[in-house]
């Protein structure tokens, strides 16, 4: 989860979640006050991330030096649930959790059921977020969904798309 490199970056404890070290000192200077960053408040965390663990919910900064974040907490969905009724776009890449695993799935699936009942243009991006959109049958309910969720926010970006600068030089030699 971003959430995670987010609050790891600001001090607040994760336990033992997986990390990009790189990314942590990027985002050591952003402002957690912005009205536009919605951090979790409550997280579902285990000892492993696996079908038989033992999962708990904590709220976010007391989570134990052996526990991994896996999902949101039930608080959390229903502030993105409020945050999402309100907005005009949606831009959403990524589960909200281990979402592979069916126990640690639950804060990704009622996310998109929400987004996909929304009144926003949506653009939703990622292999997980658009297999939890297929699983409910609510990807016709998307403005725009990618499989490629890094390029589908290179693209908003504005970055260059490799793939399609190859395309088209390519076109210009036929």
């Amino acid at each position: 989860m971003i959430a995670n490199h987010v609050l790891q970056a600001q001090g607040i404890a994760i336990g033992k979640s997986k990390l990009d070290e790189e990314m942590i000192g990027k985002l050591k200077g952003l402002e957690l006050t912005s009205s536009k960053l919605h951090l979790p408040v409550d997280v579902v965390v285990a000892r492993k991330a696996s079908e038989d663990a033992v999962a708990k919910v904590s709220a976010v900064g007391n989570v134990e030096d052996n526990e991994i974040i896996l999902d949101i907490g039930p608080d959390t969905i229903e502030l993105f649930s409020h945050i999402v009724e309100k907005a005009r776009t949606i831009i959403w890449n990524g589960p909200l959790g281990f979402s592979e695993i069916p126990q640690f799935s639950h804060g990704t699936f009622e996310f998109a059921k929400v987004v996909a009942k929304s009144k926003a243009f949506t653009i939703v991006g990622g292999g997980e977020s658009v297999a939890a959109l297929d699983a409910l049958g609510l990807s016709k309910k998307i403005g725009f969904i990618s499989t490629g969720g890094g390029a589908m926010l290179d693209l908003l970006a504005g970055e260059p798309m490799p793939g399609i600068e190859a395309l088209m030089r390519n076109k210009k030699k036929l």
